[in-house]
């Protein structure tokens, strides 16, 4: 309390650890004195049981965001966002709180915890602007799982190339996502709004292929999701020029163009749909190559999706900071 009164200009201060477990003190981490935006490429510069926070600092941006997105990566969230958001934090050079850390603390650090931070450190890096190098920095808590492969090895016959190859397109899958996400987050300031805008783009996705087998059936429930799947994009042109005449008329005029066609010429508007729709079945080149069939189409298709997503969240951005 004394430090920070002294020193206004951080939001949170720190200090090192000392590390114990029933044996008592086996060791010490020390942690950056004034740590840095880079920083957190390289590791989580506070340890978040000794952290003060300034309580304006801390209401003003939000506080702790406890979902399950976030889960067991809470600190880390909070840490990055308010870095994005300016904020600076202190760590004191001395040990100044004890952590216990023992072999059952190891055992509870499961590997989906890694996946989701993982996914945690991809967001930040993205507010901090270390994005693309900090692609290889956020896949480092799944570094664990790379050794898997070896080790079956040992008790049979794996591919290793079918192995690795699937988890770099795991990899590449996870951030077409976050790109994805990170580029409707963009478009609105109201976080429910984006979540479910998110997990329903992502969901529709997943279900692509599926909803491809009814547009090619020629019926009317065909026409009744290509009108759905307009609806959605003239919310989403409505948002980004946060005009609703703009999005109704995109509506009404792709409605009487759709009607048409499908009268009129239904296998032409069929397959345009299902090349569009084969682009937009995000999850399928992920089964193929889990599937054994690893192909380079994969990863540029992947890394295509990436820029393209991220590109449009620089322009939404943008218009944003302009209007």
């Amino acid at each position: 309390v004394p430090f920070m009164e002294q020193h206004p200009e951080y939001a949170l201060v720190s200090s090192n650890i000392s590390l114990f477990d029933e044996s008592g003190v086996w060791g010490k981490m020390r942690y950056p004195e004034k740590p840095q935006r880079a920083d957190f490429l390289f590791t989580i510069p506070f340890m978040h049981g000794a952290v003060g926070f300034r309580r304006e600092a801390l209401l003003s941006h939000g506080g702790y965001r406890v979902s399950r997105r976030t889960r067991r990566c809470e600190d880390l969230e909070l840490f990055m966002r308010l870095y994005a958001k300016g904020e600076m934090g202190y760590t004191i050079q001395e040990e100044l709180y004890a952590y216990r850390e023992d072999l059952a603390a190891q055992q509870r650090r499961r590997y989906r915890y890694r996946i989701e931070e993982a996914a945690v450190r991809l967001e930040g890096f993205a507010r901090l602007g270390l994005l693309p190098k900090g692609l290889l920095y956020a896949a480092k808590p799944l570094a664990v799982g790379l050794i898997m492969p070896l080790l079956l090895t040992a008790f049979g016959s794996v591919s290793l190339v079918s192995a690795y190859s699937a988890l770099f397109t795991y990899l590449l899958l996870g951030a077409a996502c976050l790109a994805v996400g990170t580029w409707v987050s963009a478009l609105t300031e109201n976080q429910i709004i984006a979540y479910l805008a998110t997990f329903g783009l992502l969901i529709v996705a997943y279900l692509m292929n599926g909803i491809q087998t009814m547009f090619t059936s020629g019926n009317l429930l065909a026409l009744i999701v290509f009108f759905v799947v307009l609806l959605v994009a003239a919310v989403l042109v409505g948002v980004v020029c946060k005009s609703l005449t703009t999005g109704c008329a995109v509506f009404c005029a792709g409605a009487v163009m759709l009607f048409v066609l499908f009268l009129a010429r239904p296998t032409w508007l069929l397959l345009a749909f299902d090349g569009v729709l084969s682009a937009l079945a995000l999850f399928e080149p992920f089964n193929g190559v889990v599937g054994g069939m690893f192909s380079l189409s994969a990863v540029v298709y992947y890394l295509s999706v990436i820029a393209l997503f991220l590109f449009l969240t620089g322009q939404a951005l943008e218009r944003r900071r302009w209007h």
